[in-house]
């Protein structure tokens, strides 16, 4: 198994992103984010007119894709270094809260704890800090490629793989 990660300086192309792995059978399970509270919200806020619903003839079903979906239910955690931040996903949730305990620069020794190398863990923890969303899945080996392109079709920045 493989982790790839990368950081969007742009919401929106996060959302594409993992829409665009939903269309291909990624589960929203392999997903893991990281991003401030007030980011989400407001792209959130944004988008809320584009939620796709689809109708049977016996009951309403809302179907959420994309961010929508991996933000769903999330509860926040106030990190020394980010602030509060969402943290969709097993992995990143463990992760902040790992880096919660810190009283400083708690998601970067927690990126570098995890195997990122501290010049990268300092991208990602910049990133956020500036709105942007951290973002990496686990797959198998075969898809690796694809979902690089994926990512970078839509402008991901430090693209990194990491073995796990």
């Amino acid at each position: 198994m493989l982790s790839v990660f990368g950081y969007f300086n742009q919401i929106e192309d996060a959302d594409m992103v993992v829409k665009k792995l939903q269309e291909i059978d990624f589960s929203i399970n392999q997903m893991n984010s990281i991003v401030q509270v007030s980011s989400a919200k407001n792209y959130m806020n944004i988008i809320r007119h584009e939620i796709t619903v689809r109708k049977t003839d016996l009951y309403g079903v809302k179907k959420n894709t994309g961010l929508e979906m991996l933000l769903a239910g999330e509860q926040t955690i106030s990190l020394s270094d980010t602030g509060t931040v969402f943290t969709p996903g097993s992995v990143a949730t463990t992760l902040a809260r790992t880096a919660a305990l810190e009283s400083e620069d708690g998601l970067k020794k927690a990126l570098i704890n995890f195997g990122i190398v501290p010049r990268i863990a300092q991208k990602y923890r910049d990133a956020i800090y500036r709105g942007g969303l951290l973002f990496w899945l686990r797959l198998d080996d075969k898809k690796v490629r694809q979902v690089i392109e994926i990512m970078k079709d839509f402008n991901a920045q430090g693209i990194l793989t990491i073995p796990h």
